[in-house]
């Protein structure tokens, strides 16, 4: 799809592109969208310019991404895109050609919509007015960096929502209250955790702290692109003394942005950690119910195992009441392993 845009009076009128009769001098923006082979075609043929390819375009080399030539500028940067639950890096390729700015992107861009739409009534959406084609490249930029910025502020959003279910006290209290107090007490926080966990599970909570991860990821690495993209034009020494403070200013939102990042990079991981904790809280919890439960079952089995053998004199066992004894006894050595525990505070 080609979308080209004429200014006027310091804003953008937008028009598509179908034909090679649709093409007007004026056009200061042209904007190609996934453009097809036939589309590629009809813009070089008119523009006696030739667009990068793709693999040009995928190159991550600084020097293949941030060079000046013969055919004008061409700075290739990063852009997050989230389509639904989808967030990707998009590389656009810009080029400056006769005055021209050329977009090529394989996906529609939240930041591009936006700023269309800005750019259509500046003065009404707060915005300077457009006077050349730096404007409108460092307009979008800026754009991308504001939605990079919302993007960050809702990972933030979904990692303190999911805080709480990770960081549910799983211990117990201990403190001194009466002991019939304390055990309804604990019937009643072991039930209140219960349901909060049968709300969400623990593979839901890892997976979404994995999911804002890698989203915290590409905007940083959105972010670092934009950057250096920037920080090209300011040392190309391409722009007004207007647009270079305009410049700067986005800057310093990038490292102000990239600071955030590293906070939620670190917020990230310790919520991580406190949920695999967690995971092997609760997996210590099983264990130690099969160990008490092997502790006080072993002195019975012990019982049983020494009047289970088959040796021809055993004196109780022509005792009257030698079996009643033995269970008794069983029971005893059972029931004796379990008080002392409970009596630790081990159960």
């Amino acid at each position: 799809m080609i979308t080209a845009f004429i200014l006027k009076n310091g804003r953008l009128v937008q028009s598509k592109i179908s034909s090679n009769d649709d093409f007007q001098k004026e056009m200061i923006w042209i904007d190609l969208v996934d453009p097809t082979e036939e589309e590629r075609a009809l813009v070089e043929a008119y523009y006696n310019f030739e667009l990068p390819e793709k693999a040009e375009i995928k190159d991550i080399e600084a020097s293949a991404r941030f060079y000046e030539d013969e055919d004008g500028i061409h700075v290739h940067s990063f852009f997050l895109n989230d389509f639904g639950d989808r967030v990707t890096n998009v590389t656009v390729a810009f080029s400056i050609y006769n005055g021209r700015l050329f977009t090529l992107h394989d996906e529609d861009l939240s930041s591009f919509r936006l700023y269309r739409l800005r750019a259509r009534h500046p003065q009404i959406n707060d915005m300077e007015s457009v006077i050349d084609v730096m404007d409108i490249l460092i307009g979008l930029h800026e754009t991308a960096v504001e939605h990079v910025a919302d993007v960050l502020e809702l990972i933030y959003t979904k990692l303190e929502s999911t805080s709480p279910y990770v960081l549910i006290n799983g211990n117990k209290t201990e403190e001194k209250e009466p002991r019939k107090s304390r055990r309804r007490r604990q019937k009643e926080l072991e039930q209140e955790e219960d349901d909060e966990l049968k709300k969400v599970d623990m593979d839901t909570i890892l997976s979404e702290i994995s999911i804002q991860e890698d989203i915290n990821g590409k905007a940083r690495l959105s972010l670092m692109d934009t950057r250096r993209s920037l920080s090209f034009l300011l040392r190309g020494r391409l722009l007004t003394n207007d647009q270079n403070e305009d410049v700067r200013e986005i800057l310093r939102d990038l490292e102000s942005l990239t600071s955030h990042t590293s906070f939620l990079f670190d917020k990230v991981n310790f919520l991580l950690d406190a949920a695999m904790g967690k995971i092997s809280l609760e997996q210590s919890r099983i264990i130690k119910i099969f160990s008490i439960a092997s502790v006080v079952f072993l002195p019975p089995t012990l019982i049983a195992s020494i009047y289970g053998m088959n040796f021809a004199f055993m004196p109780e066992l022509n005792f009257r009441y030698s079996y009643p004894l033995s269970i008794g006894l069983m029971f005893l050595s059972g029931i004796a392993p379990y008080l002392l525990f409970k009596r630790k505070g081990w159960l």
